[in-house]
């Protein structure tokens, strides 16, 4: 019975003119308690729908993306961190982006890093010149591209000023000499994926908590600069509404605009369109104008 009420509400809240009425004539708290307590609800949903569906992918990609490094990493490589320098044991070396990344379709560089047994910097390396690289490493530096595009040519990476240096000394400092090849780099991914299989039950439950309690606090954020915004237009089109009314309004317009925004997102999950200000402002705009009309009719009756 209070479920079969409850969605009662909910569909009057998206068509009903009078509906809103009685809304206005209530206590804010109980607009606010209907908000709060569907606002959870959803929150719980997006969480959930974020641990289950999402995160599976995230993990997968992830998964994904180490075995991409195994295979890539040359047997005969090996990678030395000895002296406050790096060394390879070969000229130079490619590291390609994982296989889920389409570099083309996101406009990024060709590599996602070039790393070079020289000491070379990358706007004077023959290496750039070859191919465009988001981080270039040599016995000394790590260097970042700043503007990570592919649209930007091969003699625009050549000027100093396109790339920002960090010593590696400062990033592998504390950790002594070390040395990476095949044979350890399969443990180490090994381990980090055994890792987060075990770790990703506990994980899908802290990102769904979080995941509600954070949707919680960005719809009532929502919820208080939208009802400022319309509480200005309505100064505009002379509807008589103090601020608590048009709370009362929103946080009520709020709940199908919620349930939509959801909807949306778990049935068209790459869905770029803001679908939470459309409904907002699509239902705003339908229910103030019919409310308009049923209350000027009121005042001439």
């Amino acid at each position: 019975m209070i479920l079969i009420k409850y969605f009662q509400k909910i569909k009057s809240s998206i068509t009903s003119a009078e509906y809103y009425l009685e809304v206005l004539k209530k206590p804010l708290k109980t607009s606010l308690l209907f908000f709060a307590s569907t606002i959870l609800i959803l929150g719980l949903v997006n969480g959930a729908n974020i641990a289950l569906k999402k995160l599976p992918k995230i993990k997968d990609d992830v998964n994904l993306a180490l075995n991409d490094l195994n295979n890539h990493f040359d047997k005969n490589l090996e990678i030395i961190w000895a002296d406050n320098q790096l060394e390879l044991n070969q000229d130079y070396v490619n590291i390609y982006w994982p296989s889920t990344i389409d570099y083309k379709k996101h406009h990024l560089p060709k590599l996602f890093g070039i790393i070079s047994n020289t000491q070379e910097p990358p706007y004077e390396s023959n290496l750039i010149f070859q191919n465009s690289s988001l981080i270039y490493i040599n016995k000394n530096y790590l260097y970042s591209l700043q503007s990570a595009t592919q649209d930007q040519t091969q003699d625009n990476q050549n000027s100093k000023e396109d790339w920002v240096e960090y010593p590696l000394t400062t990033i592998f400092d504390g950790l002594g000499s070390y040395s990476l090849n095949k044979q350890i780099l399969l443990k180490i991914t090994a381990t980090i994926s055994e890792s987060i299989d075990k770790s990703f039950p506990k994980i899908q439950i802290i990102m769904a908590i979080i995941s509600s309690i954070l949707y919680l606090l960005s719809k009532s954020w929502f919820l208080f600069i939208e009802s400022i915004l319309v509480y200005f237009l309505f100064k505009i089109y002379s509807f008589s509404f103090n601020f608590k009314k048009v709370l009362k309004l929103c946080s009520n317009i709020m709940i199908p605009t919620a349930i939509i925004e959801t909807a949306s997102n778990i049935l068209y999950s790459d869905l770029t369109l803001p679908m939470a200000t459309i409904a907002f402002w699509t239902i705003l705009t339908f229910i103030s104008f019919n409310l308009k009309n049923v209350m000027s009719k009121k005042k001439t009756d």
